[in-house]
């Protein structure tokens, strides 16, 4: 007996640890966190004249348009950052330095905010003694019901800086999107959910833009410069993304363009065919793109007339901010409310065309408010010019005031751009379904 009961114990706590170690297994591989590998930043000195410093986007934040970076996740994960630090130099200390910053949009306040880890690492500042520190961040994105726009989808920002010698300094900034994988109970066919999350992510973009030009606006009116160079950096960086493709077919692609065709009958609307939407929407896509060439090379010009009355007294003259501000919010709702629709979060699709019908009419109030407030410009600005005939022109005073007909110039690649934006989602929805 005594024989049995040591070769019982012998036994019994390895095979209990055994049974253990295949029950958990699965719950094992179940949690384990997805890294998804993001991008490289490196700084480094080898004397104290030769330095560098930069910053390396990996798939799929290296690509241009933001549509199409989304990183789409499953279960618990991460973000991964490599780093770079090298001091070669051996005689001169210096401090290395590599930072990560994540930030996501809050659509509620329309504004950046803390969007997940936050991380940083840096060298020594010792003479005689080289180092190299290698080594990755990890960062955990706040992906939740708040301030994500819902607990699967979000807007965030990446931000890479790094610093070497001689004042050697890089930042680069990526927006993207991170989405949990749409349900199997969802609403939207499994061969349209990729067209599906560009869909919202669009819509979101051109929110945001609105918003942003609404500010610009405004900076008209009171002369703000910091307010105009704040709203500009952010507007370039999203125009930028949502134009950058060369042809139609990158075009239909990154807009989605076929959710609104293949929804039509859900929603109670009579769809126009695809190909005529894709054509109707790339003629729109293509004028914004032009007229955005021209705002972003004028920006300089703008900001230095910034001061002066006459564009100012120009802006003031219509308060085209308002309906930009309403056009931005419906834009917003309306990508909420699908992305909800999409993820089966209480949502219907009749919701939906609500508020598609909604977006609709505040895109065509905006484009009357673009024309009315060239109107309203052109009066003021030929007022002013008649008055200032009427004392010989204002000598000194010029440099102040500035020049109508330049402020007109200058608003007008502002209004164009703007009205060419509106235009071009115009035409989407009318091409779409046939509304006027």
């Amino acid at each position: 007996m005594k024989g049995v009961k040591i070769m019982k114990n012998s036994w019994s706590k390895p095979l209990i640890i055994f049974l253990s170690l295949f029950i958990l297994l699965p719950l094992i591989v179940t949690a384990s966190t997805n890294s998804f590998e993001v991008g490289k930043v490196k700084a480094g000195f080898s004397s104290p004249i030769k330095s560098w410093v930069s910053v390396k986007w990996y798939s799929p934040l290296n690509r241009k348009t933001v549509t199409k970076r989304f990183i789409m996740v499953s279960g618990p994960f991460k973000l991964k950052v490599d780093y770079e630090l090298k001091d070669s130099s051996r005689t001169v200390g210096y401090k290395l330095k590599a930072i990560q910053k994540l930030d996501i949009y809050n659509f509620s306040s329309w504004k950046w905010v803390i969007g997940g880890t936050g991380n940083s690492q840096q060298g020594p500042k010792s003479r005689w003694k080289k180092y190299t520190h290698r080594g990755s961040f990890d960062i955990y994105p706040l992906l939740g019901p708040s301030p994500s726009i819902c607990s699967s989808f979000g807007r965030f920002r990446l931000r890479l800086e790094a610093y070497s010698t001689r004042g050697k300094h890089i930042k680069k900034d990526r927006i993207f999107y991170i989405a949990k994988k749409i349900p199997n109970n969802s609403p939207i066919p499994r061969n349209k959910r990729t067209a599906a999350l560009r869909w919202a992510a669009m819509r979101l973009e051109k929110a945001a833009t609105y918003k942003k030009l609404a500010l610009v606006w405004r900076s008209f009116q009171n002369g703000s410069r910091s307010t105009f160079s704040n709203a500009m950096s952010e507007i370039i960086v999203m125009a930028t993304g949502y134009l950058s493709d060369t042809n139609r077919t990158d075009f239909a692609t990154s807009s989605g363009l076929e959710i609104l065709t293949d929804f039509a009958d859900k929603l109670g609307e009579t769809a126009g065919a695809l190909g005529e939407v894709i054509n109707n929407s790339y003629m729109g896509y293509t004028m914004a793109k032009n007229s955005w060439s021209i705002l972003k090379a004028a920006e300089g010009s703008l900001r230095a007339a910034m001061s002066q009355t006459y564009l100012q007294q120009a802006a003031q003259a219509y308060d085209l901010d308002n309906s930009l501000e309403q056009l931005a919010s419906a834009c917003r709702d309306e990508a909420i409310t699908f992305i909800k629709l999409a993820y089966g979060e209480g949502v219907s699709s009749g919701q939906w065309d609500n508020k598609l019908h909604n977006e609709f009419n505040k895109i065509k109030w905006a484009m009357q408010a673009v024309s009315s407030a060239r109107s309203a410009a052109q009066s003021k600005l030929n007022s002013l010019q008649s008055q200032i005939g009427q004392f010989g022109g204002l000598g000194p005073l010029s440099g102040a005031l500035g020049n109508p007909s330049q402020a007109m110039n200058k608003i007008n690649k502002f209004l164009r751009f703007t009205e060419d934006l509106i235009r071009s989602d115009k035409n989407m929805f009318s091409t779409a379904y046939g509304w006027n």
